[in-house]
């Protein structure tokens, strides 16, 4: 277990090109646990796209203990070129 890494906490940053690098484009605030999977979809069904995140907060590994995880998703907005 000497190699094994634990999140207690995490944000989402996106990138943009710049001509130079890749710079913040924006980032979320920290978020309690760890992000396990990202999607980018219309997830309410209003014809925009949102990025859902699954966050898990508790892994539930040892006996006795129960895992949690919860979806939270942010609203994009589009830019125009």
């Amino acid at each position: 277990l000497a190699g094994q890494r634990f999140f207690k906490q995490s944000k989402i940053a996106a990138l943009q090109w710049n001509g130079l690098g890749l710079a913040p484009a924006w980032t979320t605030a920290k978020i309690a646990g760890r992000i396990q999977d990202l999607a980018i979809a219309d997830f309410d069904n209003d014809g925009s796209d949102e990025l859902i995140a699954v966050v898990v907060s508790a892994e539930g590994a040892v006996i006795g203990t129960d895992a949690k995880s919860t979806l939270i998703a942010y609203e994009l907005q589009q830019v125009k070129p």
